[in-house]
């Protein structure tokens, strides 16, 4: 059943778990609180997407929004069940692309400039892999130890927000992963603008294609939110406190 909004658009009617589950994902952060502080690692991708800031599932989790969140983590992810999610989240927290550009950046770092040169002219004919040697000498001392770990772990929550949209993850349980990960970001990091312009070196090292389609977008967004007084990341301080007793492990035991 449909009915017409006071807008003049036509919206489902929803019932039983539907309409339940629809409704809890409807009700807003509370503003300037560590929960949304948490959302705000990911504003860029979620400006991107046209979804907010304030809700955890980035929309209203509506049959539709569950279809979409995931489409988005089959896509882009190879995910299509929460088992294959978990183990993405696993593998973002303890390895993912940083472990391949402080890899990558450990060689670099040994080079001099005739072997660099070297290096480069070998991958003339591998454009992927010679804009990641680009990306890894420009940054990998300057980074140091943290190298891009803002890249993984903005999407390990980002991935949870989609998990939760797409049933994958209950509400609590991707609150249990986001935020030892927002703290983790928090203590590796000085501010909103070092979190997220490691990101966005991260993303340049994780793809040139991306990164020729729509990576002055990506940067475009970045500047905007910085400058914008009352973007998610100029609403909620850098120093929050957070509440959480111990930081994600990025490390496996």
């Amino acid at each position: 059943m449909k009915c017409q909004m006071a807008d003049g658009s036509v919206a489902a009617i929803l019932s039983g778990d539907d309409a339940t589950r629809a409704r809890n994902s409807a009700a807003p952060v509370t503003p300037g609180s560590p929960h949304a502080w948490a959302l705000a690692t990911t504003a860029i991708t979620f400006e991107i997407n046209g979804d907010r800031h304030d809700l955890l599932t980035g929309i209203v989790a509506t049959p539709g929004g569950l279809e979409r969140g995931k489409h988005l983590l089959s896509k882009w992810w190879n995910v299509d069940n929460r088992d294959q999610l978990i183990e993405m989240l696993n593998w973002l927290q303890f390895e993912g692309h940083r472990s391949r550009f402080n890899e990558l950046g450990r060689q670099v770092d040994a080079m001099d400039e005739l072997q660099f040169k070297t290096a480069e002219a070998a991958l003339m004919r591998d454009p992927e892999e010679l804009h990641r040697l680009v990306i890894v000498r420009q940054n990998y001392r300057r980074l140091g130890q943290k190298g891009i770990l803002a890249w993984d772990l903005v999407r390990y929550i980002a991935l949870c927000r989609w998990g939760n949209l797409a049933g994958y993850l209950s509400e609590m349980e991707a609150w249990d992963h986001i935020m030892p990960a927002a703290r983790r970001l928090q203590q590796s990091f000085g501010s909103w603008r070092d979190l997220q312009n490691d990101y966005l070196i991260g993303r340049q090292f994780w793809s040139v294609g991306q990164t020729q389609e729509n990576g002055e977008r990506f940067r475009s967004i970045y500047e905007r939110l910085i400058a914008d007084s009352s973007s998610p990341w100029n609403a909620n301080p850098w120093r929050m406190v957070l509440g959480v007793a111990n930081p994600l492990p990025i490390k496996a035991n």
